[in-house]
């Protein structure tokens, strides 16, 4: 028998307004990259759309309703966390999205504890997942 291969796919966001991106961090609780900054976004559902996906996981973790406009980057994600203890190989596609009414996000406490919306350029000098600085810079090479 073949060995089973698992594969995750990821989506995130750019949320833009008046040229700053959106960026929350992760709870110091969080057991996964505690304390780090990171897009709104996560892992696409059994018979979900990438933007299906994308919008509900942007309203999950910050009750924010964005429009979609395009792909930004895409790349290979090692170690998406899986279960216990346990991590697959993913894919991951960051959109650029823009809102569709201006509101401060609403966070879960639990999953991420702040928010901050700051020109990309700056984001760079915040603590990033080395995945998401590489974004980051596709984001401002594409602008």
């Amino acid at each position: 028998m073949a060995p089973r291969f698992r594969v995750v796919v990821g989506v995130k966001a750019f949320v833009r307004s008046r040229g700053e991106i959106l960026l929350i961090r992760r709870a110091r609780l969080s057991p996964e990259y505690p304390g780090t900054w990171d897009l709104p976004g996560g892992a696409v559902e059994s018979g979900e759309t990438l933007e299906d996906a994308l919008k509900r996981e942007v309203r999950e973790e910050t009750r924010l309703s964005v429009r979609i406009a395009r792909p930004v980057d895409a790349g290979i994600v090692y170690g998406w966390p899986a279960g216990k203890r346990s991590r697959v190989k993913g894919v991951g596609i960051t959109y650029l999205c823009t809102l569709i009414r201006r509101q401060a996000p609403i966070l879960s406490p639990i999953e991420h504890d702040r928010f901050v919306w700051v020109r990309p350029e700056a984001a760079l000098q915040l603590r990033l997942r080395q995945s998401l600085r590489m974004a980051i810079k596709a984001y401002i090479a594409r602008s």
